[in-house]
């Protein structure tokens, strides 16, 4: 059972789920745990589809350079709601005193500067989902040896005409 400390939310994040990002969002400021599993592809090969991640509360000037932070990202409606928002979990990959820059790993460009009150949590562990994990590598290295496959082309007038 666990206690104050230790309390969980799971399953945030599904597509439509904006009181969940709602419900994340106060979990973290609350000062509890943020359990869910990871949608996207942004932080391949840290974290890969359908691993279950856990988030810690962060005051913003404990985050460094390296870390995986949680944060709201997109427009706000009010200060109240999440309807354009939604949560991101990318790594801090530069910081000044009133924001942070975040990229995810598999990325080029970095997101848009993370300012205080957009600062949920830092990743505090990684339970990879094996099976979601192996196809997803697989699927990975399928596309790597399509794409450098050489193409068999139709033959040109000439090449048939030498037959």
């Amino acid at each position: 059972m666990p206690n104050q400390s230790q309390k969980f939310l799971t399953d945030v994040g599904s597509p439509g789920e904006i009181d969940a990002i709602h419900l994340a969002a106060e979990t973290l400021r609350s000062g509890a745990l943020l359990r869910f599993r990871a949608l996207g592809s942004s932080m391949i090969p840290a974290i890969w589809p359908g691993d279950l991640l856990t988030f810690e509360p962060v005051r913003f000037e404990q985050v460094n350079r390296g870390d995986v932070v949680l944060f709201l990202h997109g427009d706000k409606v009010s200060s109240l709601s999440c309807d354009e928002q939604r949560l991101t979990a990318h790594r801090v990959v530069d910081l000044d005193s009133c924001s942070l820059v975040t990229r995810g790993d598999a990325l080029e460009s970095c997101d848009p500067p993370v300012q205080p009150p957009d600062l949920l949590g830092r990743l505090l562990a990684i339970k990879p989902n094996r099976w979601r994990r192996l196809r997803g590598q697989v699927s990975l290295i399928a596309r790597r040896l399509f794409a450098t496959a050489p193409r068999r082309s139709a033959p040109t007038a000439i090449g048939a005409a030498s037959r």
